[in-house]
């Protein structure tokens, strides 16, 4: 995954990430889209959840 945080002037956090897929020959990462991308988050809100950190509250934006 590919990690982002914007910082608004008023204090407002936005997180947001691109999930990425690395099946391809020699490892090169892909962006994962559709039904990929949705395993991709579920494994990233698993790991989240058993590090104890809150549940992710996803918005897809043009990943589908």
């Amino acid at each position: 995954m590919i990690g982002r945080l914007r910082v608004y002037g008023d204090g407002t956090l936005e997180t947001a990430f691109l999930p990425i897929w690395n099946a391809r020959p020699r490892g090169s990462p892909e962006v994962a889209r559709g039904n990929r991308a949705k395993e991709v988050s579920a494994c990233i809100e698993a790991i989240s959840l058993q590090a104890s950190l809150p549940p992710l509250s996803c918005e897809w934006q043009g990943l589908e």
